[in-house]
């Protein structure tokens, strides 16, 4: 059966803010060394953008094998049986490193 080439309307349109207000979780799983994590929406916002959900997965690296080929990203919905019992990893704050590099020259 041949791969699907082309994204709906809807697939194009629905981002990571629209997951938010909808309750939804993003699940993250790597099939490199099989770990799954799920992520809230906003979380990801704060870290990557507003991003469209189709490609999420595009921007995402695992943290343990730090391979970025191997990660599928889905949306879940949860019932509220899943409660207090679901894994969810959370954001506890974003640093960024300023690096510089150095070059020597003559005046």
């Amino acid at each position: 059966m041949p791969e699907k080439t082309t994204f709906t309307y809807r697939e194009k349109s629905y981002t990571l803010s629209d997951a938010d207000r909808n309750g939804q979780i993003i699940e993250a799983h790597c099939r490199y060394c099989n770990l799954t994590h799920n992520f809230r929406p906003a979380d990801l916002i704060a870290v990557l953008g507003d991003q469209k959900t189709y490609s999420i997965e595009t921007h995402m690296t695992c943290q343990k094998c730090k391979k970025k080929d191997y990660i599928s990203a889905k949306l879940r919905s949860y019932d509220g049986s899943y409660i207090g019992k679901l894994p969810v990893r959370e954001l506890v704050e974003v640093y960024y490193v300023k690096k510089s590099r150095w070059k020597n020259g003559v005046l």
